[in-house]
């Protein structure tokens, strides 16, 4: 067994992790833990929300920081920081094709989509949401 240092230090607060392509609840709620494994997709890719500095000031790395969004292979390798100074994310999905994730956010107080392509590791496009 070997093991692989996902961030060169120890300074930095992982607040979730998401895989990719996601397990099907159905199955993963209803059947066995063997059932499950079987059906469900093979993970590929993980992402990352990540505080790197206490940007607000309190002392703490903790939720009212900035934070960065971060992949890399289900492995570990190939960790890549995509998306920086983030207020909040709103929400990661996978395409159909399973060949790019679809990130929206809030950053600096602007709603924005962005397409990253999963197999590059690199943010195709970035355009700001209509107002409601």
């Amino acid at each position: 067994m070997s093991w692989l240092k996902l961030i060169n230090t120890n300074d930095y607060q992982i607040l979730d992790t998401v895989q990719f392509p996601q397990p099907d609840r159905e199955i993963y709620q209803s059947a066995s833990r063997s059932q499950c494994n079987a059906d469900s997709p093979e993970v590929r890719w993980l992402t990352y929300t990540i505080i790197k500095e206490d940007t607000n000031g309190d002392g703490k790395l903790s939720d009212p920081d900035l934070i960065t969004l971060a992949i890399s292979d289900a492995d570990g390798q190939n960790y890549t920081e995509l998306l920086f100074d983030l207020k909040r994310l709103y929400g990661l999905t996978l395409t159909e094709e399973q060949d790019r994730l679809i990130i929206i956010y809030l950053q600096n107080n602007r709603r924005k989509i962005s397409v990253v392509d999963l197999f590059q590791y690199q943010v195709l496009s970035t355009e700001d949401l209509p107002g409601l």
